[in-house]
């Protein structure tokens, strides 16, 4: 080892690479992460839209309308 490698500066310039890799893998997280709750949300919204249809389609054969008249 020489001394370049314990300098002040090659130290800083590991240390923000490390930095640099790190901060990469957590937006990558972040993404994957992101992506997953966007889907679950898309989900319970397709499910929600159906079981509204579902209970207009019901509330329509089981509740006279009197505005037909």
């Amino acid at each position: 080892a020489t001394a370049v490698e314990f300098s002040m500066q090659h130290s800083a310039d590991k240390a923000l690479e490390h930095f640099q890799k790190l901060q990469q893998k957590s937006l990558k997280h972040r993404h994957q992460e992101y992506h997953s709750w966007t889907s679950a949300l898309n989900l319970i919204e397709a499910e929600w839209k159906r079981i509204k249809e579902f209970s207009d389609a019901a509330s329509a054969a089981l509740i006279p309308d009197d505005t037909k008249n």
